[in-house]
């Protein structure tokens, strides 16, 4: 009997072992490249905009008018621009929660490039009124993510790139 207590006591301690379990959300994920372009007092120039980024040899094209309010607009095959305030956020805390509060900054606004994919040479080109105002290359270093915890399912990477407007 002494012998059969001990074999159960192993038999459960490999179970416990090798039945653990993960608990992974359902968050989706892409592969994508994502450049912020502001100008350094904030403001964004009003005017017709043309957006050109050439990626890995495949140049994908965009136009869009400012005049001081939200942009959002996709454009050709997996090219998409979006102009919204800056905001300034900040974190408050309670014995059980923490939350975030963000408020627009008046005046202020970011330019956000997203591009799905990964690609290793960028160029961005980008013109007002007819002027260019950005032509950058860039080589984006690309970072894992698993928005739902690790070991979880996607995996997937991303860059972000800053540009600053004259």
């Amino acid at each position: 009997m002494r012998h059969l207590c001990w074999a159960i006591l192993v038999v459960s301690s490999f179970a416990a072992a090798g039945c653990e379990t993960k608990a992974c959300t359902e968050i989706g994920c892409v592969n994508q490249l994502s450049v912020t372009v502001t100008r350094a007092d904030g403001s964004f120039p009003s005017g017709a905009h043309q957006v050109d980024v050439t990626a890995d040899g495949v140049t994908r094209s965009c136009t869009f008018t400012f005049a001081g309010s939200v942009v959002s607009t996709a454009c050709s095959s997996g090219l998409f621009v979006s102009v919204n305030p800056a905001t300034t956020c900040t974190e408050m805390h309670t014995a059980t929660a923490v939350s975030v509060r963000c408020d627009p900054i008046p005046g202020q606004f970011i330019e956000v490039l997203s591009l799905f994919g990964m690609p290793r040479d960028v160029r961005v080109v980008q013109s007002i009124d007819g002027v260019v105002v950005i032509d950058q290359s860039i080589a984006p270093t690309y970072k894992q993510s698993r928005p739902n915890g690790p070991g979880c399912e996607p995996l997937c990477e991303q860059a972000a790139v800053m540009l600053t407007l004259p």
